[in-house]
């Protein structure tokens, strides 16, 4: 009978043996080993939200391994709203980014093995129009999971997508302008936010071209933004250098700087920034534009808006 118990207990624990050589080996990582790339330069990223039209936005995020990983680690993304009390104490007040505007189209990320950066997880911004204008929204994105393990992953690791939609466009109004080509591309469609339609100054003008805003009323704002609506650039007209000036009254001026323009422009949105200001008219004028199939001056400008 002992003998018996034997051989069975034998059995058993090379049956045991066994199953754990089929077991995968999950690494065991330091809960402060793996982080968000990026955020230990900030812990915000900040993107601009078009709410006259609804539009896919793709966000992409990365995991960061402290050091190289020997076998590939799986990373997953999450939201975690509780972490807005955080950001409030921080930099102030912000509203909620709603659920109905985004969602993780890839939450999850891989470390390949001999690797310390993961692919990309995909988080896609949705339903803009139902944004208010000029809000900020914040998103805290967080690791939720490292290998399936959620519990003291990642502690204090969180991402705050700083979503700031513009002032709505229905309440700015070009008051004067240099020139512009009818029919078709008349100076008002700089505001109408329609997304095929753009501005274009006289073709075989020479620089400067301006257009003034009306905003309303006085606006407080950060930046400016633009777009360059050609999807080729090797067909020129965009701006290369801009003037920014702005005024409460319409009348007397505050020149805000001369800005270079990426030439070509890398995306079709681009950014002015002009510090924490307030205005209620805006002067627009691009002293230097990339000539039109590299022989004919002109400039085309669309969407321009404002960001808070």
């Amino acid at each position: 009978m002992k003998k018996t118990y034997g051989f069975l207990y034998c059995c058993i624990m090379l049956l045991l043996a066994a199953c754990s050589k089929d077991r995968p080996v999950v690494p065991v990582l330091p809960t402060d080993g793996i982080s968000i790339q990026g955020l230990d330069l900030s812990d915000t990223l900040e993107r601009r939200a078009e709410i006259l039209r609804d539009q896919v936005t793709i966000i992409g995020l990365k995991a960061l391994s402290k050091s190289v990983v020997a076998s590939g680690v799986d990373v997953t993304f999450g939201v975690d709203t509780s972490k807005m009390e955080s950001y409030r104490a921080k930099y102030g007040n912000a509203t909620v980014l709603p659920s109905t505007a985004f969602y993780f189209y890839k939450p999850d990320c891989r470390i390949p093995a001999g690797s310390t950066v993961s692919d990309s997880a995909k988080l896609n911004l949705v339903k803009q129009t139902s944004l208010n204008p000029y809000t900020t929204y914040v998103l805290p994105v967080t690791i939720r999971s490292v290998n399936g393990r959620e519990e003291g992953i990642a502690p204090g690791q969180v991402l705050y997508l700083v979503i700031k939609t513009g002032k709505s466009r229905f309440n700015l109004t070009v008051v004067s302008f240099s020139s512009e080509t009818l029919p078709g591309n008349g100076v008002s469609n700089v505001v109408d936010g329609l997304p095929n339609s753009y501005w274009s100054s006289s073709l075989g003008l020479d620089m400067p071209q301006y257009f003034t805003v009306d905003f309303g009323t006085a606006t407080p704002f950060s930046a400016i933004s633009y777009q360059y609506p050609i999807r080729n650039v090797l067909i020129g007209a965009y701006p290369t250098q801009i003037k920014i000036e702005l005024s409460t009254d319409g009348t007397t001026w505050t020149d805000k700087g001369t800005f270079n323009q990426a030439n070509p422009p890398a995306q079709a949105v681009q950014i002015i920034p002009v510090s924490n200001t307030t205005a209620r008219y805006m002067r627009f004028t691009v002293l230097a534009a990339q000539p039109v199939f590299g022989s004919r001056q002109g400039v085309f400008i669309s969407d321009l808006t404002l960001v808070p």
